[in-house]
């Protein structure tokens, strides 16, 4: 019985290794179209990555650039403040210094998250951002102590970047 099994299955050998031909080329067919069909994926999400931080760099370009926005800068880097400890007084000034930190929160934010180039960003406001971090920092370690919290973490993160982008690009 078992020369009689041996035999059958010489015979159908043939047969199963066409069938195997068949069946390796379908597999080579779907191969190549899951490859492409993922090298297209691939290449939308990159588009749609690039689209997605254009917007938001122009976002950012359009919230900084505003006439209240860089009269809110001009003013903390120019005006001589009251004592941050004090700044509760002054809630005109407070709120224009408020404008200028959370504006740059924003920005961090966004390249924390990599929704925007960070290298166009501080090509453009480096040093703007130095300046009014070290300017504002007292009032905001202030608020941090008022409200317990990582307040403005965001910004202090950017002035981070932007010490190290300046101190690599531009180093005096």
């Amino acid at each position: 019985m078992n020369d009689n099994l041996i035999g059958i299955l010489k015979k159908a050998e043939p047969a199963t290794k066409s069938f195997m031909l068949f069946n390796d080329g379908i597999g080579l067919l779907t191969l190549i179209v899951s490859i492409g069909t993922f090298i297209a994926i691939a290449l939308t999400v990159v588009y749609i990555r690039r689209q997605l931080s254009a917007m938001v760099l122009h976002r950012i370009l359009d919230e900084l650039g505003a006439y209240e926005a860089r009269h809110a800068r001009k003013y903390v880097l120019d005006a001589e403040l009251p004592p941050a400890d004090k700044i509760e007084d002054f809630p005109d000034e407070r709120e224009i210094l408020n404008k200028v930190w959370v504006s740059f929160d924003h920005v961090g934010l966004m390249i924390s998250f990599k929704l925007v180039s960070k290298k166009m960003v501080f090509e453009m406001y480096y040093d703007t951002i130095i300046n009014c971090w070290e300017t504002l920092k007292p009032y905001i370690q202030r608020e941090r102590e008022i409200r317990q919290g990582r307040y403005q973490e965001y910004f202090e993160k950017l002035y981070i970047m932007s010490v190290k982008f300046r101190d690599k690009n531009y180093p005096e």
